[in-house]
């Protein structure tokens, strides 16, 4: 297989394009960068199309997503979500707020020190 790279077209509404264009400039990627990056997740595994929806193969810290793996995080999360579901709103929508609490969780650990320091970590009292 050659490593020529290849272009591809697909149509979509604007509304989808808008969509697409926001989350690629929050997240400071470019659009070809986030479809890359789908494609290679699709492939790799980690995420399926089931029934034409979107389906996380393994869930965002790594562990396979199952009934029998469920963590005390992930349930905390799952019930307050909950709350959502009884509200009607749609899955895609309870998706967009677990990846938006994971970007939010990305974020703060990217501002983290590289390496911890308990001497950084003291309060502002110096304690």
């Amino acid at each position: 297989m050659s490593d020529k790279n290849k272009v591809i077209s697909a149509k979509i509404t604007e509304a989808t394009y808008a969509r697409l264009e926001a989350y690629s400039s929050t997240h400071n990627v470019s659009i070809a960068a986030v479809i890359k990056l789908f494609i290679n997740a699709l492939l790799d595994g980690e995420i399926e199309v089931e029934k034409g929806e979107l389906k996380m193969a393994v869930d965002p810290i790594g562990y396979a997503v199952s009934e029998d793996l469920d963590t005390p995080f992930g349930k905390k999360v799952d019930l307050r979500l909950e709350k959502l579901r009884e509200r009607g709103y749609p899955e895609r929508v309870i998706e967009m707020m677990k990846e938006q609490i994971l970007a939010g969780l990305d974020s703060q650990i990217e501002l983290l020190p590289k390496k911890y320091d308990p001497r950084r970590m003291r309060d502002d009292c110096g304690c």
